[in-house]
């Protein structure tokens, strides 16, 4: 899983895989589903990296933006944000 905070927008990607090898098993019906994921929110202009954090636990990604500043400044290059495993 990844975080990206780049030009003001927020970007969340990962990828969940098959925890069952497919070719030995068949299904009917399948109610979880597996593949990539990318979702990207702008958030307000005040907001910089340091003012975002992620916590990982039990399969819930809890993110958390604080309000910035107007005096904060805006970072050229896309800022990778840590994400804690509450393991």
């Amino acid at each position: 899983m990844e975080l990206v905070f780049s030009d003001g927008v927020l970007t969340i990607s990962g990828e969940r895989r098959s925890e069952l090898d497919e070719e030995e098993v068949s299904f009917y019906v399948r109610e979880r589903y597996y593949g990539t994921v990318r979702r990207s929110m702008t958030l307000p202009a005040d907001i910089y990296e340091g003012s975002i954090s992620a916590d990982f636990e039990n399969g819930l990604l809890e993110i958390t933006v604080l309000g910035g500043s107007a005096a904060a400044a805006a970072a050229a290059e896309p800022q990778r944000i840590e994400i804690r495993d509450g393991v």
